[in-house]
């Protein structure tokens, strides 16, 4: 996971990253609690 924050007008602003064993990003995380997922279709590898 990385997480990134930064300081605005609002006051602090994080953002949190996850990530799959091969580095895909599946999650992010901002301040409000929101999540956005993403998952990868390998298709025919």
């Amino acid at each position: 996971m990385k997480t990134i924050q930064k300081s605005g007008p609002d006051g602090e602003i994080t953002t949190s990253f996850e990530y799959d064993g091969i580095q895909r990003l599946v999650r992010v995380t901002d301040t409000e609690g929101n999540v956005t997922t993403s998952t990868y279709d390998m298709g025919e590898m």
